[in-house]
């Protein structure tokens, strides 16, 4: 079958989708995917640098205490985003299955309800917050007392935007289905980008808050409506039924509500390691902690480019095409593990010189060893999203929310002694071995639930604990090599086997083929380049 996007609205420029030789099942070409990770993967790391720029401007401009609180502006436009009770990207997950199934009069009412269900779940926290308002100023947060009225206008422009950020992540889902991760990120760029230099736009005519918040709110109404605008031309709404189905509804919230619990326990469970540290150790160790972790799992961008396309195809694979959803997931964990296993390679190797470089001395004596360990949780985890996403596409997001409501007791109790008695190696080595844990009991589950998972788990699950723990244990032993030169020389070595092995082992023989064709066309350009 050919999922044409043109075929509702006859645009050419909708066309994502290629033909199977079944044509009964869908099919979504490579091409296609690394195409649309690399667009994901610019909309989240282009910001980035932006932020980096542009805040250092922003303290000196507004001051510091205003860049606080607009600091937590920022963090609760993000944290409200966990109000969308996971209708969001299980919008994106039916979505994609009815658009394979060609379905778009269903398509249409789930898109409907889910609108409603985000709007009014917006409406309600968006009032909760302007009711609350008064007392999170006042009494919550310390702010200075010149900074309480324009912090509580500031709060209540907020409270306007939040409906506006809930129906953000809808028509962001109902795209993501839709495979068009170019538009997405077109609009995505700019509004992350904007949320920087508004106001820095801001404070050249005014340095209060309220201002600035009321422009952000319209940033993201701007941002709204051209994700709208391009829901219109890519859905069929035009030859179809406007009506409310209650069973669309029902199947929104019983998914989502799975998923929402999973937003909010799985964040409460990777923040109490710091808030652990803070209680039984020190303020001071919190930060040698915190620096070496943040900056590890910002590595968790690659993955999470890769399968925030990856989820939607696998929605649709998983109706028609369960020979697909195999393949996929195999290749997803196999290209996730050939990226992220020479970079935290590298990174363990080279932790105490990159952290004496980054934050000096006493970082690099206090956070070396906390870094190596979150590494390694790092890539167990890295590899853990596939099968996790898989679940949640094949419609059991119920699995891994159970797991995590059992692991969290466990967590915190084993959480609480290591932090106690090891310090913030001891967090650091409960975290990786909770996420170690987690990557091998996600692997059982999925390709138990999943009938279509008919790989040798046992074998699969050795090979890939082998690889990672030998990875990290040569890789933390050749940090300990104290002749700088020579632990390079070593580590090149090391890392052409890794490449190698790499090449050899995880790739199949059309894989290789084509590295070699990429290869060989680099190989041209730079000889070409060179005898001119």
């Amino acid at each position: 079958m050919t999922i044409n996007f043109s075929q509702p609205s006859h645009n050419k420029d909708n066309q994502v989708n290629q033909t199977t030789p079944n044509s009964d099942q869908v099919h979504y070409s490579g091409k296609l995917l690394a195409k649309n990770t690399i667009y994901n993967f610019l909309g989240y790391f282009l910001p980035f640098p932006v932020g980096v720029v542009a805040i250092p401007y922003l303290i000196k401009g507004i001051g510091v205490p205003r860049f606080g609180v607009l600091s937590i502006v920022w963090m609760m436009i993000g944290y409200f985003m966990l109000f969308d009770f996971g209708i969001g990207r299980t919008a994106t997950k039916f979505v994609s299955e009815l658009w394979a199934q060609k379905k778009y009069q269903e398509v249409l009412e789930l898109v409907v309800a889910s609108t409603i269900i985000l709007l009014g779940c917006g409406i309600v926290v968006g009032l909760l917050l302007a009711l609350l308002t008064n007392w999170v100023v006042t009494s919550l947060i310390h702010i200075p007392a010149d900074l309480v009225n324009e912090t509580r206008q500031a709060f209540y422009m907020l409270s306007i935007g939040i409906p506006v950020t809930l129906l953000i992540i809808g028509a962001r889902g109902v795209l993501e289905a839709l495979q068009q991760f170019r538009i997405i990120n077109l609009i995505k760029i700019p509004s992350s980008i904007a949320t920087f230099i508004i106001p820095l736009l801001v404070m050249l005519y005014s340095k209060s808050l309220y201002p600035i918040v009321a422009m952000l709110v319209l940033g993201k109404l701007l941002t709204l409506l051209f994700l709208l605008y391009y829901c219109w031309k890519y859905l069929p709404f035009s030859n179809l039924r406007l009506r409310l189905k209650k069973s669309s509804f029902t199947k929104l919230l019983r998914f989502g509500g799975w998923l929402s619990i999973s937003n909010i326990v799985a964040p409460l469970m990777g923040d109490m390691d710091r808030f652990y540290i803070g209680a039984i150790l020190t303020i001071a160790a919190v930060t040698y902690y915190v620096a070496p972790f943040d900056m590890m799992t910002k590595l968790f961008l690659i993955p999470v480019s890769l399968l925030g396309v990856v989820f939607p195809v696998f929605s649709a694979y998983s109706v028609n095409n369960s020979g697909k959803f195999s393949l996929l997931h195999q290749r997803a964990v196999k290209y996730i593990l050939i990226i992220m296993t020479p970079i935290v390679f590298i990174l363990i190797v080279y932790a105490q010189p990159i952290l004496k470089i980054w934050l000096g001395e006493e970082f690099a004596l206090q956070s070396t060893l906390v870094m190596q360990l979150i590494a390694a949780g790092v890539l167990f985890s890295s590899i853990a999203k596939v099968p996790f996403n898989a679940l949640q596409a094949y419609g059991r997001p119920d699995i891994v929310t159970k797991l995590i409501l059992i692991e969290l007791p466990i967590y915190l109790v084993i959480l609480f002694f290591l932090t106690k008695f090891f310090g913030i190696v001891g967090t650091a080595v409960i975290w990786s071995l909770r996420r170690m844990m987690e990557t091998n009991i996600i692997f059982i589950l999925a390709y138990s639930k999943i009938p279509s998972m008919k790989f040798n788990l046992k074998k699969e699950s050795v090979i890939l604990n082998l690889w990672i723990i030998t990875s990290v244990l040569v890789a933390y032993g050749l940090s300990l090599v104290p002749n700088l030169f020579l632990e390079t020389i070593l580590m090149v070595a090391v890392l052409s086997l890794i490449f190698y092995l790499s090449f050899v082992f995880w790739l199949d023989s059309y894989e290789q083929l084509k590295i070699k064709k990429i290869l060989l066309q680099i190989s041209s350009l730079l000889y070409k380049m060179v005898t001119k």
